[in-house]
């Protein structure tokens, strides 16, 4: 489980991040079912004359857990552990002239790998075999245990993995009465407030679930750190109130019918655990992602190749900005899609509140037609574009509106240096 700190203020106020993600526009077909209306759903949406069921809701989150624990397993991976290796046995002294000779000891052994194991979530996906987990679970693993709900054991083999959405496929040889594919919803439908479970395996407690709310929608985090393109962002993100802690990751995230609308991956925590702040990848997202890894074992991305962020009115009125609003272009990255069409960044430097901030350079406020407010903005259109695509940006450069058309490239697999002196 990946846990974030001091997030709110990173994703906020400071650079944002080099624009990538995936580019495929549209769900594949026979993928994404539309949930039914049941009694969980049904009570939570009560109107005045038709009051909630607490048993209801009791009896719809029971039956969601028979239907939905079966295909929920725990994943547990072995990796080399980082730093010195020991070697094992006695140490053997050298005889020195003039000292008594040491007595014949053992030969020392060779130095023995270690390793350090971790927990995670999953859920199958199609009755192949194939299951989904996030990258981070498996990243690095050199074995791969995946348990089912009801204790049987398999090995799985990592099919694919997509660091820039946090997601993995591992597939597993076992009978076709341990596959449960879940059913898919549409993550584009979710609401505020939905009520909404998880189900996964929390500090390695198998078969556990939790219920809550949507608690925003659209969220835009960061990528796992410790990737390959730290720098990278993910959009569409749904935040909930459900408790998720460490394990949880991989699992999914459930809407009233018991369809899957996200995987869980990300807490926000000042402690490590469950603060209320949990953070699942959309399913529409698994829906693109998935399918490529199964073929091919990775995804390309849609890139744009600037590093940039957003315009407050606050720092438009300190930098004497011409607009209020969009993503401002700090750096471009030489030989980008956005180099090729002479966006330009930040070529100074302005001291605003006592600090060094970069100045200058283009500001986006239209991609394709659809406005851009915020870095975030641009971001989410970015991925909801293939590569090869062709995105129309409105650029205010000075007192001046340029239209630029850019050709998405495929995103590399690490942040480039940018062309520019700024970070």
């Amino acid at each position: 489980m990946l846990t974030l700190r001091g997030r709110s203020k990173v994703v906020g106020l400071a650079l944002a991040a080099l624009l990538s993600l995936t580019g495929c526009s549209a769900a594949l077909p026979g993928l994404t079912i539309t949930a039914q209306r049941t009694p969980f759903t049904a009570s939570a949406q009560a109107g005045p004359s038709e009051p909630a069921s607490l048993k209801q809701m009791d009896q719809a989150l029971e039956q969601i857990y028979q239907d939905v624990s079966p295909s929920v397993v725990n994943i547990t991976v072995k990796v080399a552990a980082q730093g010195i290796q020991q070697p094992q046995g006695q140490y053997q002294f050298p005889n020195l002239p003039g000292r008594p000779q040491a007595p014949n000891l053992p030969p020392v052994e060779p130095a023995r790998p270690q390793f350090r194991y971790g927990e995670g979530s999953g859920f199958v996906w199609d009755s192949a075999g194939h299951i989904v987990t996030n990258n981070h679970v498996v990243d690095g693993a050199e074995e791969v245990t995946v348990t089912f709900a009801d204790d049987t054991v398999a090995t799985a083999t990592v099919v694919g993995t997509d660091p820039a959405s946090d997601l993995a496929v591992l597939k597993v040889d076992a009978s076709a009465d341990k596959l449960h594919p879940v059913t898919l919803g549409d993550s584009s439908q979710v609401q505020v407030g939905e009520h909404v479970a998880a189900i996964g395996n929390p500090f390695g407690l198998s078969g556990t679930m939790t219920s809550g709310i949507v608690s925003a929608i659209g969220r835009v985090l960061p990528q796992n750190p410790q990737s390959a393109a730290p720098g990278f962002s993910i959009p569409d993100i749904i935040q909930t109130d459900a408790a998720i802690n460490p394990g949880n990751s991989g699992g999914p995230l459930l809407d009233g019918s018991g369809t899957v609308i996200g995987v869980n991956f990300q807490i926000e925590s000042s402690s490590g655990s469950n603060d209320g702040i949990g953070f699942a990848i959309p399913i529409n997202t698994a829906q693109q992602v998935i399918p490529e890894l199964i073929k091919s074992g990775h995804v390309e991305h849609a890139w744009l190749g600037i590093e940039g962020r957003t315009v407050t009115p606050d720092l438009a009125k300190a930098l004497d900005l011409p607009v209020g609003q969009g993503a401002q272009v700090i750096s471009v990255v030489k030989g980008g899609p956005a180099d090729q069409v002479g966006l330009q960044g930040s070529d100074k430097q302005a001291t605003v509140e006592g600090q060094n901030v970069p100045a200058g350079g283009d500001i986006i406020v239209a991609a394709n037609g659809q406005a851009v407010h915020k870095m975030e903005d641009l971001i989410t259109i970015v991925t909801h574009h293939a590569v090869g695509d062709r995105l129309d940006l409105t650029v205010r450069r000075g007192s001046e509106t340029e239209h630029v058309t850019v050709t998405l490239g495929a995103r590399p697999t690490q942040v480039p240096q940018s062309d520019s002196t700024n970070p």
